[in-house]
């Protein structure tokens, strides 16, 4: 997937993530740190609720901050260029 965000853009997104938890980006890095990483494996990594994971799961996939992989069996995640992106600017 290609960058669709500017970099101006990134930092405020990354402003609001900031906002909303101060665990956000968090989940991010743990899916850069471990592409492939399940969703029972991040939420257990984070130490944050299922809710609260599964909240900013969404948020990066309607964002394409993230993607997400289906074997039939695991959900598992990955992260775009703008994800990479925004992590750079931390």
């Amino acid at each position: 997937m290609n960058e669709v965000y500017t970099k101006e853009q990134l930092i405020n997104i990354r402003n609001n993530l900031s906002l909303i938890s101060i665990n956000a980006l968090d989940v991010l890095k743990i899916i850069q740190d471990e592409p492939k990483i399940t969703n029972k494996d991040l939420i257990y990594k984070s130490n944050l609720g299922k809710s609260v994971v599964d909240k900013c799961i969404a948020a990066y996939l309607a964002s394409g901050l993230v993607n997400r992989i289906d074997d039939g069996i695991k959900r598992m995640y990955v992260l775009t260029k703008d994800g990479e992106n925004i992590l750079s600017l931390s």
